[in-house]
C-alpha cells in the first residue's frame, strides 16, 4: 500500500504543478488524465477504506496530502489538444503529462 501512496504522490504532484504550465493546464490531455487519475485514486481510496482495517497515523497523513493536492488541481473549463493545435512541440510529441502517467502506471502494476 505504501507504494501505491507514494506513486499517487508522484503523479497528482506532477499534475499540480503542470496546471501552473502556460500550455498544460489548458490542455485536453492534462483534463483527460487529470479526470483519470482522480478516478483511479478514488477506487484505491475505497479499497484502503473499505478493508476496515485501522490504518497507521503516517498513512492517515499521507492520505490527507493526497486530498489536499487533488483539492488543489483544477481541470480546464474548455480544454484543447495543445499538441494538434501547433502550440506545444516537443520533440517526437513528448508529452510531459502522458509521459509522467506512463510512469506511474508502471509504478502502480
Amino acid at each position: 500500500m505504501q507504494n501505491l501512496i507514494r506513486a499517487y504522490n508522484f503523479i497528482l504532484g506532477i499534475l499540480f504543478n503542470q496546471q501552473n504550465d502556460t500550455l498544460c493546464k489548458e490542455c485536453l490531455s492534462f483534463a483527460k488524465n487529470t479526470e483519470d487519475i482522480k478516478n483511479r485514486f478514488m477506487e484505491f481510496e475505497k479499497t484502503v477504506y473499505g478493508s476496515k482495517k485501522e490504518l497507521p497515523n503516517t498513512t492517515e497523513k499521507q492520505f490527507k496530502r493526497l486530498y489536499e493536492l487533488i483539492a488543489s488541481i483544477h481541470e480546464p473549463f474548455n480544454p484543447i489538444g495543445q499538441r494538434k493545435a501547433g502550440n506545444c512541440n516537443f520533440q517526437q510529441k513528448v508529452c510531459m503529462v502522458e509521459e509522467s502517467v506512463k510512469i506511474f502506471k508502471k509504478l502502480i502494476s
